[in-house]
């Protein structure tokens, strides 16, 4: 019994190493680049901005009440991702100028610091 006790936590110790660090690897996409997943805050003088569009090449999504933002994105072989960020909620949160930010492949998370628009 203590044997099948000690084989059954190897095995679940070696399902959790396995998963950890496999199972988050970028997988191809059909286009033939590589699918990353991006996160992050927005954030204008150390303040989270709800309301911000980000745009990437996969698609896009708007950050949420605490400035955060999840999006996939794709790269080819030495490139980078190239992320988009504008205010569409007017002056709602305030204005903000629209700008790009390069995100190297593998950097997974950022905080991307908005100029405010005058």
């Amino acid at each position: 019994m203590k044997k099948l006790h000690s084989k059954l936590i190897l095995i679940i110790l070696s399902v959790f190493v396995a998963v950890l660090f496999f199972g988050c690897k970028p997988v191809l996409n059909p286009e033939g680049g590589i699918n990353e997943y991006i996160s992050g805050i927005v954030k204008s003088d150390g303040s989270p901005i709800p309301g911000i569009k980000v745009t990437s090449n996969y698609g896009s999504t708007i950050t949420d009440e605490n400035g955060f933002f999840g999006i996939l994105s794709y790269y080819f072989k030495n490139e980078n991702h190239l992320i988009n960020f504008s205010d569409i909620d007017g002056e709602e949160n305030g204005k903000f100028e629209t700008q790009d930010v390069i995100i190297k492949p593998g950097m997974n998370s950022s905080i991307v610091e908005m100029k405010k628009d005058h």
